[in-house]
């Protein structure tokens, strides 16, 4: 079993010193040796280092950067499998960049992060790192995932377009509607119930299809001024939509809700028709729905159910 570790910077790849949380080259390499020291190496790996940076300084050009380097890999044909070490304030950005850009049928390329700075014992990169290496020994699954330690000290392992951001002052991650795909219990994958491939595929494959210009790589750069994101609350005024803009996205209440009746919003709205600019809503559920949901037709509001905020951001950005 061959591995290939990128490494980008981030948690997983910082040290706090005097109270100071800062990026190190060398950490990555410590994580491996204590990883060895635990579970011992039974695989060959190659390590990588495209860039270095803490994740909150994230943007396109370097996703960019990273999905190169991912596709450089799998051209190679070296691989069994890839982990990629990211920062968890944008690793969904990355991950869904990557799951929309590579076939959900290639090698595992799994995005391990922590939630504290290795050396700290309350971080969980072993353990996510364990879990990551088993996906590609074992070979239980393709294409892009999350493997991520909770509190209850459950590795879940995501699919990024179900996976929702961490909450403030929170660092769990989950899936909506708890459709994880497994549990590593440090022996075997556990599989969940509310988890289905076939869908999967088929929501992967809408997501890539949810405008009319084709995913690509050359839509990712440094900024996105391109998009206008939207969250709602009581009594917000809508903003004023720049010249630039060719998409808006707009999330909802938790019940996949938003104020239909406002006369700002509608105006809001019939604007961004008139300027042929499409609003995409997020959070939306299938079946019964509450009936400020009927507008949304006449809003020309386009909406996408059951596929994460995050996700969807992810596909504007590509253009």
């Amino acid at each position: 079993m061959n591995i290939l570790f990128i490494f980008t910077g981030g948690t997983i790849g910082s040290r706090t010193q005097d109270d100071i949380i800062s990026t190190d080259p060398e950490i990555p390499y410590r994580l491996i040796d204590s990883y060895k020291q635990i579970h011992g190496i039974d695989f060959s790996f190659d390590a990588i280092s495209p860039y270095i940076i803490l994740s909150e300084n994230n943007d396109g050009a370097h996703i960019k950067l990273l999905s190169e380097t991912v596709n450089d890999a799998l051209a190679s044909d070296r691989y069994d499998g890839i982990i990629i070490a990211h920062g968890t304030d944008t690793l969904l950005f990355s991950a869904d960049i990557i799951s929309l850009l590579i076939p959900a049928d290639s090698i595992p390329i799994c995005f391990v992060s922590s939630a504290y700075p290795p050396e700290d014992p309350r971080a969980n990169a072993l353990d996510n790192l364990h879990a990551a290496i088993n996906i590609i020994k074992f070979g239980n699954f393709n294409g892009t995932v999350v493997p991520y330690r909770n509190h209850d000290n459950s590795v879940y392992i995501h699919r990024p377009i179900y996976l929702l951001e961490a909450q403030p002052f929170n660092d769990e991650l989950f899936s909506l509607k708890t459709m994880h795909i497994a549990v590593w219990d440090n022996e075997a994958f556990v599989f969940s119930n509310e988890y289905d491939t076939a869908r999967y595929i088929s929501d992967l494959s809408s997501l890539r299809q949810l405008t009319d210009t084709p995913v690509s790589i050359a839509g990712l750069t440094e900024d996105n001024r391109h998009i206008l994101h939207v969250r709602p609350f009581p009594g917000m005024v809508y903003p004023d939509i720049p010249d630039s803009i060719r998409y808006i996205l707009h999330e909802s209440f938790h019940s996949g809700t938003i104020n239909t009746v406002s006369e700002n919003a509608k105006v809001f709205f019939r604007e961004a028709f008139q300027r042929n600019i499409p609003v995409y809503l997020t959070g939306v559920y299938g079946g019964a729905s509450y009936e400020s949901t009927k507008e949304f037709e006449n809003l020309h509001i386009n909406t996408v159910s059951e596929i994460s905020p995050t996700a969807v951001y992810c596909r504007l950005m590509l253009g």
